[in-house]
């Protein structure tokens, strides 16, 4: 059994599939292609194949590693080239190769956040509200139930560029620590009544772990 790492862009034609139907279209994928994927052990025989940071629907990326296993003898040269042919629109291959970092290493995110508003409105503010030491709180979910959490301490970058409308932000994101992007524009618009686009469009553009503060990529 070979075991490789697969790395998918998704784009905005494939941005509200869901990251369920994602696994089943990589599923169906390679059946399709004739790929001689390996399955688990046991009764109830599956497909060895898990995404290391599984997009949130709504949010595009450059760069989703897939962890798959085939056959031993299958090149990565043959899954590029056959995988490439059958993804549908949307999705492309940008890069295969070995296993690298677990999960338990990444350790932040970049995203990019395009801002829409109504006319008259804008996004000027988000510098002050980004700088501020005040908690910024947001509802999530947890074991107990819905909780008060400050968000604050998770945002570890912020770029706000008023030209295009552009948030770029790097977020906490992994196992011990993750924020999504809508909760933080939630946060945002629930701390100043002025804030208040209209909608957003998220795009995670880098995986960074925490070995040197290195991307994945």
């Amino acid at each position: 059994m070979i075991k490789l790492r697969l790395a998918l862009s998704k784009t905005e034609e494939a941005r509200y599939t869901s990251h369920l139907d994602t696994m089943r279209m990589m599923i169906r994928s390679i059946r399709r292609c004739g790929l001689p994927i390996a399955y688990t052990n046991g009764f109830n025989k599956h497909p060895i194949l898990s995404f290391l940071l599984p997009l949130s629907m709504g949010i595009t990326s450059d760069y989703e590693p897939v962890d798959l296993a085939f056959e031993d003898g299958t090149t990565t040269s043959e899954v590029k080239e056959a995988l490439g042919n059958v993804l549908p629109r949307g999705f492309s291959i940008v890069d295969i190769g070995e296993l690298g970092c677990t999960v338990n290493e990444v350790y932040a995110a970049e995203y990019r956040l395009k801002l829409f508003f109504a006319d008259g409105k804008n996004g000027n503010m988000l510098p002050q509200l980004l700088e501020s030491d005040t908690p910024l709180l947001v509802e999530k979910k947890s074991k107990k139930g819905m909780i008060k959490v400050d968000i604050r301490p998770m945002i570890y970058q912020a770029d706000w560029s008023s030209e295009s409308n552009m948030l770029i932000v790097t977020l906490a994101c992994g196992t011990e620590k993750n924020l999504n992007p809508s909760l933080l524009v939630q946060a945002l618009t629930e701390a100043d009544s002025d804030f208040s686009p209209l909608y957003f469009k998220a795009h995670r553009s880098k995986i960074i772990t925490q070995k040197d503060a290195k991307l994945i990529q």
